[in-house]
C-alpha cells in the first residue's frame, strides 16, 4: 500500500519517467520572457490600474470574442456578479441556471439579492437541460444563466429562443470556455453578456482576473460604472461618481499577461483538442469508463477533460479510490464536483449573508427537496483531468493512458 492507503499492483509510473506537463506553470514559461519585460516596465512606470494595457486588452479580447465590448475586472466571480447587475437583476428577481456548476455561478446570483432557480443538467452535454427551463419560469424570472461547463458550449440556440419568447436576459458563464465556439460564434458573444475568468487554473490566466463581453452599449456603460466606484465612462472624472459602484478593476499587470496569453490561445486550444481526441479514442475503449466528447456544432474550449467512472464495473470501489490510485501513478486528476450546488451546505442552510441582502428581499429558499438525479449521478461518477495535462506531447498523453489502464486492470 502507498501513503494514501491505495493498494497498487506495481511500481508507480512516475518513478521511471519524467512528466513535464505536471508543471502547472507551463503556460507561463512559454511566454515568460515577454511577460517579465512588460511587468518590470509597469513597475518602473508606476502604472498599475486604468492604464493603456487594460484598454488594449479590452479592445483585443472583445475583437477576439466577436463582441463589441469587453470590460476587464479583477475576477470571474465579480464579472458574473457585475454582469447580472448591469442586466438589471436585483432583489425579488429569479435567475435560472444549472445545479451542475461551480458554486461561484450561483453565489453571484445571490450577491445581487436575486433568487437562484436550479435545474437539472443534460446528461449528454452536462450543461443546463433546456427542456427544463420553461417549467420553472415565473413572473419573477429576469434572466437565464447558461454555463459552458468544462468548455462544452451550452445549447445557445434553444436558450436564446426561450429568452426571446419570455423577454429574458441571457448572461453566459464562459469561465471554463475560452475560445469555445457554438455554431461558428464565440461563446460570450451570443447572449446579452458573457462572463470570463482568468483565475490560475484557467486556459488563459493572469493568476486572477475576469472580463465581461457584450454588444450592448448600455450594458458596457453600466459595467464600467459598477466596477470603477460609480464613475461614468462618458464623464470620466476622478471625483465624479454617478452610481453606487464598487472597486473591481483589472490591474495593468493582469492586462499585460493576458495580452500575451491571448496571442497563444488558438495554438493551445488546438493542442488541447487534439490530445483530448486521442484520449477519447483510448479511454473510451476501456470498459467501465465513459468519455464525454464534444456535442453538436461546436469547438470545445477544453478547460477540463471529464470522464465517467462506473464503479459497478470495478467491484464497487468508490471514485475517490480510483482517483487516488491514478494520482499515485503520477497523473494529475480530480474527482470533480462532489455534489450539485443545491446540495452544498451554504444552500442547504441558506447562509447567504447578511451582506448579500438576500434574506430581506426574497422568500425563504430551500433546495432540500430538490431531486436532480442526473446531477447527483455526475457528482458520483465524473472525474476530470486539468487543462494543462492536455498540453503535453504524444508521449505525455500516452503516459496518461498507461496509468489509467494500469489502475483499471488492477481493480477489474
Amino acid at each position: 500500500r502507498n501513503v494514501t492507503g491505495v493498494q497498487t499492483c506495481a511500481l508507480p509510473i512516475w518513478l521511471n519517467m519524467k512528466i513535464p506537463f505536471l508543471d502547472l506553470t507551463c503556460q507561463y514559461k512559454k511566454i515568460s520572457k515577454e511577460i517579465n519585460k512588460e511587468v518590470i516596465k509597469k513597475l518602473s512606470e508606476a502604472s498599475y490600474i486604468l492604464g493603456p494595457d487594460v484598454e488594449l486588452f479590452e479592445h483585443d479580447f472583445a475583437g477576439y470574442c466577436g463582441s463589441k465590448y469587453a470590460v476587464g475586472v479583477n475576477s470571474g466571480t465579480d464579472a458574473l456578479f457585475l454582469g447580472l447587475l448591469s442586466l438589471g437583476v436585483g432583489p425579488g428577481d429569479e435567475v435560472i441556471t444549472a445545479a451542475n456548476t461551480y458554486i461561484a455561478t450561483v453565489l453571484a446570483i445571490t450577491f445581487t439579492g436575486a433568487r437562484p432557480i436550479l435545474v437539472e443538467m443534460d446528461p449528454e452535454t452536462y450543461n443546463l437541460d433546456t427542456r427544463q427551463i420553461e417549467r420553472v419560469i415565473t413572473r419573477r424570472t429576469k434572466a437565464l444563466l447558461p454555463v459552458h461547463l468544462y468548455g462544452q458550449p451550452a445549447d445557445m440556440a434553444e436558450i436564446m429562443k426561450i429568452a426571446r419568447k419570455y423577454k429574458l436576459k441571457v448572461i453566459e458563464d464562459c469561465a471554463q470556455a475560452h475560445n469555445a465556439r457554438y455554431k461558428g460564434k464565440y461563446v460570450g458573444s451570443i447572449g446579452s453578456a458573457g462572463s470570463f475568468s482568468f483565475q490560475m487554473s484557467k486556459n488563459m490566466t493572469a493568476g486572477e482576473g475576469g472580463a465581461l463581453t457584450t454588444n450592448n452599449d448600455l450594458i458596457q456603460e453600466s459595467i464600467y460604472s459598477y466596477y470603477n466606484l460609480g464613475r461614468s465612462r462618458k464623464h470620466n472624472v476622478q471625483y465624479r461618481h454617478e452610481s453606487a459602484g464598487t472597486n473591481c478593476r483589472m490591474t495593468e499587470f493582469q492586462a499585460v499577461i493576458l495580452l500575451e496569453s491571448l496571442t497563444h490561445l488558438d495554438e493551445l486550444t488546438n493542442k488541447r483538442n487534439l490530445n483530448a481526441a486521442y484520449l477519447d479514442s483510448q479511454l473510451g475503449a476501456i470498459e467501465g469508463l465513459e468519455v464525454i466528447p464534444a456535442v453538436g456544432d461546436v469547438v470545445h474550449g477544453r478547460h477540463l477533460y471529464p470522464f465517467r467512472f462506473r464503479k459497478q464495473m470495478f467491484d464497487d470501489i468508490d471514485k475517490e479510490t480510483f482517483v487516488r490510485a491514478v494520482e499515485y501513478e503520477g497523473i494529475p486528476i480530480s474527482s470533480g464536483y462532489m455534489m450539485g450546488v443545491h446540495a452544498q451546505p451554504v444552500f442547504q442552510n441558506v447562509q447567504f449573508g447578511p451582506y448579500t441582502g438576500y434574506r430581506i428581499s426574497n422568500q425563504d429558499l430551500s433546495y432540500k427537496d430538490l431531486d436532480l438525479p442526473e446531477t447527483k449521478r455526475a457528482a458520483d461518477e465524473i472525474c476530470f483531468l486539468p487543462q494543462n495535462v492536455l498540453l503535453g506531447n504524444e508521449e505525455d498523453v500516452e503516459d496518461i493512458v498507461k496509468a489509467v489502464i494500469k489502475v483499471v486492470s488492477f481493480y477489474s
